[in-house]
């Protein structure tokens, strides 16, 4: 149903939406996995096996 039809919002969610919903997963979704990361002398930033350069402007706030 469009929005302009009048109808009321949960109607519509009951009769077009309801039945497309997935039951939620046996897991509950984790959103991040804190780490520490070190700073080599060549400004290198490494968290794990990962290790980035990171993009300095004048605009930068690193602390």
């Amino acid at each position: 149903m469009p929005a302009a039809s009048g109808a009321a919002p949960l109607a519509v969610f009951e009769a077009a939406e309801a039945g497309a919903l997935l039951p939620l997963p046996e897991t509950r979704f984790v959103l991040a996995k804190w780490s520490t990361a070190t700073v080599g002398p060549d400004i290198h930033i490494k968290v794990g096996r990962t290790a980035v350069q990171p993009r300095l402007t004048r605009s930068s706030n690193l602390r």
